[in-house]
């Protein structure tokens, strides 16, 4: 019976929950292990307990802890983990590749040497298109095993998708309305969008959490100075709330710039909006045409000419490539690593 140890497990992202949905193998088994867990995974890696697969996610968040010391200890530990793991135990490492480095600027150094050796020990890096296998073998070092090229399955939200998709999708002519979600940090441009776009003929509405306190007071400033261009409040968003806000919206907005994935992007596919987005190979090699790009912030201060490629995003075009993302798609690279592993 195939045993695949998870780490770290995050249970409010649907990504790894999609993964043991749809990966369709039978008798497998997941261990999934929750971030602070530390014990248990430490455990695996030393051979303490058995398992044939550890497939790791993000496990450079351990250099992003509140205390600079915990992050460097837990970083040692980790590549000792790592090391005596890849040279005694051999237990078939995988290592999604999901963000370039951190989003935070804190200890990136060190955020780099870990993902070096997690590259460097693991039996396959997983990542979600073409042009990351050349950002790996450039950033990180040629790596000697195998690069995968898994794509990021869209977020089939089996309670609340199907209602909203049997709605008409149009566009309000008077005041377009674009809408943001996912959270809200300073790396990924929110501020600057919503102050220029708050200037513009259209309505935006913000839908994440912002951890920020400077940049929450910020936000809330702007929505207390243009109650009628921007929405906001800082909380936690349900899936249901979100798709109902984005019922009533025209467009998806996400200006993040240097994206290397995007859960959201392939959320707004899912709900056949177009979207807007700052320029990137991810957009391009995913959305091709499906995706209006801008080089720079300062570009929106030209918001209606934006405005204008969006209403021509052909939503029957959104339809057929979401198709293409369909999880019982996307899996299939990731069985195929599974299945090829000799269980014990």
């Amino acid at each position: 019976m195939p045993k695949v140890v998870v780490y770290p497990y995050y249970p409010e992202n649907p990504y790894q929950a999609n993964i043991e949905r749809y990966i369709d193998i039978p008798g497998i088994v997941f261990d999934n292990i929750k971030f602070k867990n530390i014990p248990r995974i430490l455990s695996y890696l030393f051979g303490l307990r058995k398992t044939d697969i550890i497939h790791l996610h993000w496990l450079n968040n351990i250099t992003q802890t509140k205390s600079i010391l915990l992050s460097l200890s837990l970083t040692i530990v980790f590549i000792i983990a790592l090391m005596f793991n890849y040279l005694f135990v051999r237990n078939r490492i995988i290592y999604t590749m999901h963000n370039k480095i951190s989003h935070y600027k804190k200890l990136q150094t060190l955020d780099k040497l870990i993902t070096k050796i997690i590259i460097s020990t693991s039996n396959n890096v997983v990542v979600h298109a073409e042009f990351q296998k050349n950002y790996v073998n450039s950033y990180y070092g040629k790596c000697l095993n195998e690069i995968t090229v898994m794509y990021h399955g869209n977020y089939d939200l089996p309670e609340v998708l199907p209602h909203y998709k049997s709605q008409k999708n149009t566009i309000n002519n008077d005041l377009p309305v674009l809408i943001y979600f996912g959270r809200i940090g300073d790396y990924k441009n929110i501020s600057k969008a919503a102050k220029i776009i708050s200037q513009q003929r259209c309505k935006l509405i913000l839908m994440g959490y912002c951890a920020s306190s400077a940049l929450e007071k910020e936000l809330l400033t702007l929505v207390k100075n243009n109650p009628d261009k921007v929405e906001w409040e800082n909380k936690e968003f349900t899936e249901l709330e979100l798709v109902k806000k984005a019922q009533d919206s025209d467009f998806i907005i996400l200006p993040q710039p240097n994206i290397f994935t995007s859960g959201s992007a392939l959320l707004a596919l899912s709900l056949y909006k177009p979207i807007l987005a700052h320029k990137s190979e991810f957009y391009t090699e995913i959305f091709g045409d499906c995706v209006v790009q801008y080089s720079m912030i300062e570009n929106l201060n030209e918001l209606d000419g934006f405005i204008d490629l969006l209403r021509g995003v052909s939503i029957d075009k959104l339809k057929t490539l979401e198709e293409n993302y369909q999880w019982h798609r996307t899996i299939l690279p990731l069985r195929n690593i599974y299945n090829s592993i000799k269980y014990s």
